[in-house]
């Protein structure tokens, strides 16, 4: 393999891990966020600011899902240009066609997303009520 194509799938390489670690993020903010906010909630007895937690939960639940989608179009970009046996040509743009194959809505349902951001709904629920 030569020099630029080494260069080209480490440069896909990285932008896959910023988006695995900010995915992970995503996990570890919502927990410590739902975790002050229903703490906060039971502590007031105030039910509108455990039924406000759900909105930290949709929003850490949409953003972790546009991370772990983009996350898959540059593996999916990754794999192409392992296997092309052209020059690299550097382009870090994943197709229209790569977007298509994996898109937000079913990342959202997702094994990595739907078990836990429902448990921490269920849980915002739970407190509510």
């Amino acid at each position: 393999m030569d020099s630029a194509r080494i260069a080209y799938l480490e440069m896909i390489q990285r932008t896959i891990d910023r988006m695995a670690g900010e995915s992970a993020h995503m996990k570890q903010y919502c927990l410590v966020s739902i975790a002050a906010v229903l703490s906060a909630a039971a502590a007031t007895k105030t039910d509108s600011l455990a039924l406000a937690g759900l909105l930290f939960v949709a929003a850490f639940w949409f953003l972790d899902a546009q991370y772990l989608t983009q996350e898959r179009w540059f593996r999916t970009l990754y794999d192409r240009a392992r296997l092309d046996t052209e020059a690299p040509d550097f382009v870090m743009t994943p197709g229209s066609d790569i977007r298509d194959q994996h898109g937000l809505r079913h990342t959202l349902r997702g094994w990595s997303t739907a078990p836990l951001y429902s448990a921490l709904g269920l849980l915002c629920l739970v407190v509510a009520v």
